[in-house]
């Protein structure tokens, strides 16, 4: 069986956080961000409804595309963590 989550622009959740503005939540955005300078980190935060997912179901892979838009600085590797 594969699923596919595909959410609508707003049916997805999302936000990003920075780590120098700690009360600056960038959940109304259009845009995600990642950043890797010291003291300055930014992290993105993705939900997806999970409920078309049968209970008990082994999820053998997932493949998470995302695009970049503006890349300054040398490439760096991003991971993805459940929270």
């Amino acid at each position: 069986m594969c699923v596919v989550l595909n959410p609508a622009e707003d049916e997805g959740y999302d936000a990003y956080l920075k780590q120098d503005k700690v009360d600056d939540r960038k959940g109304g955005d259009s845009e995600l961000r990642v950043k890797t300078e010291q003291d300055k980190l930014q992290r993105t935060l993705v939900r997806f409804d999970l409920s078309s997912v049968p209970s008990g179901a082994t999820v053998a892979s997932v493949d998470l595309w995302l695009w970049v838009k503006d890349l300054n600085g040398p490439a760096v590797a991003i991971n993805a963590h459940q929270v």
